[in-house]
């Protein structure tokens, strides 16, 4: 099976070369010769390894290989070499350690492409640091730049991971920020808002027109410990319309990933079917977890 781009480590994974990398998505066909390659399979690096790429896909690994006449290589011999980091939750359009106050400035005092250039920044420092893919999981509000960065990194106009994107995200009215403004003022809000299993239907086929690629939903909000030690959650969305918004995305070929960080709202994306629980940190092991979730279906 072809793997992905491989991050380049110097010394002892450190260094990151991103040069390299850049050059080696320009060619069509090229050789890396890594002084150590770690490729997850065994339990020692690959000495003097020899990697071939064409098209961007590795077609061979080889210890002590030597290169096709035609291709060039990529003299890495003094460093350590593994498989490009994969992140599975990002927020490219979304910047800093987030607070209330910062979230609100970004929506309200920073445009759009303005959000966009940031986010091909944060696309570039991405890969700089060895992460070829990237799950990104709503622009927060960014409506649909995220297609847009992705359209380009995959153009060639800028450099960065491959990426999955989930659009806008959803969540019913007044379940989501901006809230506790004066009620004269329309405010931005960090997803579509959604109400009724039809309006979610209706929004999964939107961000799938597009370009998203996973649709992804906030199933549960104000979290708070119980008598039990657990920790439970308002549900944001009735059972009908969470499994409206997976029925309809799986229908049309599409997956689906839930906020849902207490039980509760772990137990009612479990119950719409969704492929993914983003944060499920429920303050419970797994085993009760199940439990619960399979009783209340």
């Amino acid at each position: 099976m072809h793997r992905s781009w491989l991050s380049l480590f110097g010394g002892l994974l450190l260094g990151f070369s991103f040069a390299a990398v850049v050059h080696a998505q320009a060619a069509h066909r090229f050789a890396i010769r890594a002084g150590k390659l770690i490729d997850g399979t065994r339990d020692r690096p690959i000495a003097n390894a020899l990697i071939l790429v064409e098209d961007g896909k590795i077609v061979s690994v080889t210890p002590g290989g030597n290169a096709p006449a035609d291709a060039e290589v990529i003299d890495l011999s003094h460093a350590t070499v593994l498989p490009g980091l994969i992140d599975l939750h990002t927020h490219l359009l979304l910047q800093g350690d987030i607070a209330a106050a910062d979230y609100d400035e970004q929506l309200l005092k920073q445009s759009i492409p303005y959000r966009a250039i940031l986010a091909a920044r944060n696309a570039r420092i991405a890969l700089e640091h060895g992460f070829t893919a990237l799950r990104d999981l709503e622009t927060e509000g960014a409506m649909y730049a995220d297609v847009d960065v992705k359209t380009a990194i995959e153009r060639g106009e800028v450099p960065g991971p491959r990426l999955q994107v989930a659009t806008r995200a959803m969540a019913p009215t007044g379940m989501y920020p901006l809230l506790g403004y004066s009620w004269e003022l329309e405010m931005p809000h960090g997803v579509q808002t959604v109400d009724g299993a039809e309006g979610a239907r209706k929004a999964v086929r939107e961000q799938a027109m597009h370009g998203a690629d996973w649709i992804k939903y906030y199933s549960d909000r104000r979290y708070y410990y119980g008598k039990d030690g657990v920790l439970h959650s308002w549900v944001n969305f009735t059972d009908e319309e969470a499994r409206a918004i997976v029925e309809e995305a799986h229908r049309i070929g599409k997956r689906v990933a839930a906020h849902a960080i207490g039980s509760d709202g772990i137990a009612a994306a479990r119950r719409a079917g969704v492929d993914t629980i983003e944060h499920g940190d429920d303050g419970c092991g797994g085993g009760a977890r199940d439990e619960r979730a399979n009783r209340e279906r």
